[in-house]
């Protein structure tokens, strides 16, 4: 579904999360709003190699993910930025098993 402005999205996610009763859930429901699979699958919170040995993913655009943030901040109100990334990954996570799980039944 298109918004056509950055006004109209932010309503569409806050209608879309506004009963998510868990961070996580919110994160959720807002990540594979704002980003198609392949995006969630190809990128990073940071855009930083996790290691020296893994090649780093670019960043997330810096917009979706500055309103994934504000509406989860808002609606729980005493979470860190860094505990939105934990839930943005482990979220990250569930995906790539869904997309695993896809493969092989296909």
């Amino acid at each position: 579904m298109e918004v056509s402005n950055s006004g109209d999205l932010e309503n569409e996610c806050r209608k879309l999360a506004g009963n998510s009763t868990s961070l996580f859930n919110t994160v959720n429901i807002l990540l594979r709003r704002l980003f198609t699979v392949e995006e969630i699958l190809a990128h990073s919170v940071s855009g930083k190699a996790s290691d020296s040995k893994t090649v780093a993913k670019p960043k997330f655009d810096g917009e979706k993910l500055e309103l994934l943030k504000k509406l989860a901040i808002e609606m729980h109100n005493e979470t860190t930025s860094s505990q939105i990334t934990a839930k943005i990954q482990a979220v990250q996570k569930a995906v790539r098993r869904e997309s695993l799980t896809q493969e092989n039944v296909n």
